[in-house]
């Protein structure tokens, strides 16, 4: 992998974890205290958590919400001197960063660079502090976004957690860490994307940009306040968002999933906004907290090759507990 496309990864990466930070509002659960360290999911870093931040549940990270600020941690593929390099050398070329500045620092044994960086977002000035170390072909990114204007009081406690943190490169990570559930993952698919409390599935070898052709599945939880009837809840999924238009030949029937009652829902439909014809598949489970959505869509060609992952990836829904830190 060329330089220039790890720092535009790592780059990309980035401004991408600013955005997401900044929105994120899923429910926090218990911060830690003192120094007992916390396992960020998605990641093979724990980290102690600053006082007033909180970890959220699916979420690479830790947030502070009454002061807009957040840590966001990921490994970025590539040793850490060419990440390094080629971050520095965009962070230069790009008009819409400036680096405050920058100083080399002892994480987890070995040599990183710490970094703050200034942007502007809506017309509020964020200091993004990002940490940066690594070994071998890994690299971890520590990223802490804080409005210039609570800096000076949060500053002690995040540059000593973030140079505090503990790197296992050795540890496999569990694509469901932090949520609430797990399923049999098929052998063709992957975890793609976050959402507060579900994930995005998609096959491994899709492109990045994916199109209604590919299989996509979503797993989510109801936000609903009012409890419908199970198979009112499940089809008003279908049309949840306006996603699908022109839904035809629906095909439904009550089952169950493990313990809990569950809806499933087989239907022909458009995606909305490319107008293309789709199938789609739902599932949706009742348990004792909430309805869980389990939706997955395709191109009708791809039907009957997907429809079978589907189902069971669907039918393997288990409840899991989210530990609040160890």
């Amino acid at each position: 992998m060329s330089k220039q496309l790890i720092g535009g990864m790592a780059i990309a990466l980035w401004m991408a974890m600013h955005s997401l930070a900044v929105a994120q509002e899923a429910a926090p659960t218990a911060a830690a205290s003192g120094d007992v360290y916390a396992d960020i999911p998605l990641t093979r870093v724990s980290m102690v958590v600053p006082e007033g931040f909180t970890l959220v549940p699916g979420f690479p990270g830790v947030t502070r919400a009454d002061r807009g600020a957040s840590i966001v941690i990921t490994e970025v593929p590539g040793p850490f001197s060419e990440v390094m390099d080629s971050f520095t050398q965009g962070v230069g070329t790009d008009r819409s960063m400036r680096m405050v500045k920058s100083e080399q620092v002892q994480v987890n044994g070995v040599e990183g660079t710490l970094m703050v960086i200034a942007r502007t977002d809506q017309g509020t000035v964020f200091h993004n502090w990002l940490l940066l170390f690594g070994q071998g072909p890994s690299t971890v990114m520590v990223a802490a976004t804080v409005p210039e204007k609570a800096e000076a009081e949060l500053a002690p406690s995040l540059r000593a957690s973030m140079v505090g943190v503990k790197w296992d490169p050795t540890k496999t990570i569990d694509p469901f860490s932090g949520l609430s559930f797990k399923l049999n993952l098929d052998d063709a698919f992957e975890i793609r994307g976050r959402r507060p409390g579900g994930v995005l599935l998609a096959r491994k070898e899709a492109e990045e940009a994916l199109t209604p052709d590919e299989p996509i599945v979503l797993i989510f939880p109801s936000d609903a306040t009012v409890v419908a009837p199970i198979e009112t809840f499940a089809k008003a999924e279908l049309t949840a968002n306006s996603q699908f238009t022109e839904i035809t030949n629906m095909m439904e029937r009550a089952t169950k999933v493990g313990e809990f009652n569950a809806y499933e829902i087989t239907a022909e439909a458009k995606e909305a906004s490319q107008q293309v014809p789709v199938r789609i598949y739902l599932m949706v489970v009742r348990t004792a907290k909430n309805d869980m959505v389990i939706e997955g869509f395709v191109s009708p060609e791809k039907w009957e090759q997907y429809l079978p992952a589907f189902r069971s990836m669907a039918t393997s829904y288990t409840e899991t507990p989210v530990p609040d830190h160890h």
